[in-house]
């Protein structure tokens, strides 16, 4: 309770799912980091963040640290040094956690391979559900792409097809009014949605937090015949009708 103004440092330990690390007893880039008796230090993910560098890692390989960490549970342990003395002055403290991926977004509307019909004024709704559990703060990139060849599986053609139209938001419904590029009548449509978390949340979906791709055919609008009259037609001359025939 009487130590003012202490200067300590980290070392950082985890494992689990056949992966093992800690940090070097010197850590590049670690902020300086200061203990008041009976006051709590807390430190963000920012503060955190040069502990979790490959570079102030031992025992972790560079094609391990490049991938996300497989789904499972781990342990993280901390210790704390005096920074003048080196001294030690905790025991090792762990917590155990589970790391798991969120889903990508579910597309809702339009439905795979709908058809929608030519609207005097364009007006269509896109929407999905989310699937992420414990992400906030999330940003969904809608892409949509015109099929050119509708013989190619749609999935293939919409990655190689340019983008019609591409924006990101914070909403789970986009609406394709007459402000975005017109669509052609008669040709079809592929769109995509990604779901995309902070910068520091790297890895957080399945997928890369790319949804299915869906389909729809835009028909061409089909007018109403007009002015249609029936006239009165006897049996004889329809009969006679049919011998022309």
């Amino acid at each position: 309770m009487s130590i003012l103004n202490r200067q300590v440092r980290l070392k950082t330990y985890f494992k689990g799912n056949g992966i093992q690390f800690n940090t070097n007893d010197y850590v590049v880039g670690e902020k300086a980091l200061y203990l008041e008796g009976g006051v709590p230090l807390q430190l963000t993910n920012i503060e955190l963040a040069p502990y979790f560098k490959f570079q102030n890692l031992q025992g972790l390989n560079p094609n391990v640290y490049a991938n996300a960490l497989p789904e499972g549970i781990y342990e993280f342990c901390l210790e704390v040094y005096d920074v003048l003395t080196n001294k030690k002055l905790s025991r090792k403290s762990c917590v155990t956690t589970v790391i798991f991926q969120n889903d990508p977004p579910f597309l809702n509307l339009p439905t795979n391979k709908q058809e929608i019909m030519q609207q005097n004024i364009q007006n269509i709704v896109f929407s999905w559900t989310p699937r992420n559990i414990n992400v906030s703060n999330v940003v969904y990139e809608f892409s949509l792409v015109e099929i050119w060849d509708n013989n190619t599986p749609v999935e293939n053609a919409f990655l190689y097809s340019p983008p019609l139209y591409t924006t990101k938001v914070r909403n789970t419904i986009l609406q394709y009014s007459i402000n975005e590029p017109q669509l052609i009548p008669g040709k079809r449509y592929a769109w995509r949605v990604k779901a995309m978390a902070n910068a520091e949340e790297i890895g957080v979906f399945k997928n890369n937090g790319y949804s299915a791709i869906f389909s729809f055919d835009y028909l061409i609008q089909c007018q109403a015949p007009l002015g249609i009259a029936a006239a009165q037609v006897s049996q004889n001359h329809l009969e006679w009708r049919i011998r022309q025939l």
